[in-house]
């Protein structure tokens, strides 16, 4: 009897019909049940863990936020559970491929700068990082590939 009692308490009513409210606004729900994303992170790093190699899912690195909520809302057959989550998820993807794409960016750029400056002036003297066994000569006329041929047992 106390049960029915609390329920048809005013102030327990408000508090449900705020709650169906919140309810109906999700459009996007996920399909965890009651294990929740605990068990579907823990899922989640056994089957990297697989895919790696590893014998513990405790030494492989949890997997992030926008992933789990993925996966929480794919069903088994990979649709999403509703379009507004499709939209969500294919958002999260041109994200994540901006910032691969600017991550590809920056080191393609400083591999570059890092082979324009294989050849440094030094003291007037250009040293070229190839063949950097050789002694540089001070004379610009001559080149590394002269020196080269200079010596007897290599002819080209």
């Amino acid at each position: 009897m106390q049960f029915r009692a609390t329920r048809l308490d005013p102030s327990w009513q408000a508090k449900r019909i705020a709650a169906q409210e919140r309810q109906a606004k999700n459009d996007a729900p996920h399909l965890l049940s009651r294990g929740g994303y605990e068990r579907k992170k823990k899922e989640m790093k056994k089957a990297r863990a697989e895919a790696a190699g590893v014998e513990s899912a405790d030494r492989v690195e949890s997997p992030p936020r926008h992933e789990m909520w993925i996966a929480a809302r794919t069903k088994t057959d990979g649709q999403m559970t509703s379009k507004s989550a499709r939209v969500v998820a294919d958002k999260i993807f041109k994200e994540k491929l901006k910032n691969i794409r600017e991550e590809f960016e920056q080191k393609f750029e400083l591999l570059a700068r890092s082979q324009q400056q294989t050849a440094v002036a030094h003291d007037g003297v250009r040293v070229s990082t190839k063949g950097s066994c050789a002694v540089p000569d001070p004379s610009p006329e001559q080149t590394h590939t002269d020196k080269l041929r200079m010596i007897p047992y290599l002819s080209f």
